[in-house]
């Protein structure tokens, strides 16, 4: 398995086929493996897809202090010198997407165009929408991960979620199937504490092409969030998937297909 050595951690990343390098970064407690599940290969063309610290084979046994998004961009841009490249099409879904555009704002001469997915961040710390990967976060460090988990699904929190968003449960639950070495569950609680950028004007300054992707009835991923950020970046376009959690199937195959016309000559 490929890494590459930073001051304190080895970054561990996925790299698929060969051909012009795209660049994938994941959402918050998942892996660089989402990339190849979500996306696929893609004739050609060449997808890089890190671990960020804590999540996937990317251990950190670091100071909390170093889940913080613009830590990630860093991590990213250190990745992008190691391998020798200069300027690639980034693709990032939600945590990922806010990673991508932090990135873009601070060294927008290595970002050639960029693919958001379903944004969950904007420049407001702890949004409304990441309240359950808190709880999950906290429960995780004060019980450990099975206790956690059945403290989190006895919740009044996770109750009226439920009761709510059913179909979306699972996604929640499965922050329970993994294990969090080295503190690693300090990500679910830190990072939506952290934002990719502090002002709208910031965004004025991205001048890549980005194509923003929502979907309604999302209860992480708010569609006005999408919208914002679309309104905010002024080479941008907004589009919208089918639902990813009450039609699936619809959302994963345009997705795919959404993300093989991103990767085409």
């Amino acid at each position: 398995m490929p890494f590459v050595q930073l001051p304190s951690f080895a970054l561990h990343y996925h790299q698929w086929g060969a051909g012009r390098p795209f660049l994938f970064l994941h959402g918050l407690g998942d892996s660089g493996l989402q990339a190849f599940e979500l996306l696929g290969e893609a004739p050609g063309t060449s997808l890089v897809a890190p671990d960020f610290r804590g999540h996937g084979r990317t251990n950190y046994d670091g100071p909390p202090t170093g889940y913080r998004i613009p830590v990630f961009a860093e991590d990213v841009l250190a990745l992008l010198d190691r391998l020798g490249l200069e300027k690639v099409p980034v693709i990032g879904l939600s945590l990922g997407a806010a990673v991508a555009l932090n990135l873009a704002i601070r060294w927008p001469e290595r970002v050639q165009e960029m693919l958001l997915l379903r944004p969950a961040w904007l420049n407001q710390p702890y949004p409304y929408n990441l309240d359950l990967f808190l709880l999950a976060g906290r429960l995780i460090a004060e019980k450990g991960v099975d206790a956690a988990r059945v403290a989190f699904k006895e919740s009044e929190e996770y109750g009226v979620f439920l009761e709510k968003h059913p179909e979306a449960a699972d996604t929640m639950l499965a922050l329970f199937r993994r294990e969090y070495p080295g503190g690693a569950h300090d990500a679910l609680t830190r990072l939506p504490g952290t934002v990719p950028f502090m002002d709208y004007a910031e965004l004025r300054s991205v001048n890549m092409p980005v194509k923003v992707v929502t979907t309604q009835n999302d209860p992480f991923h708010p569609w006005n969030y999408g919208r914002l950020l679309a309104e905010g970046l002024p080479n941008s376009q907004l589009d919208q998937l089918p639902p990813r959690y009450r039609r699936p199937e619809e959302y994963f195959r345009e997705l795919r297909g959404l993300g093989e016309r991103f990767r085409r000559p």
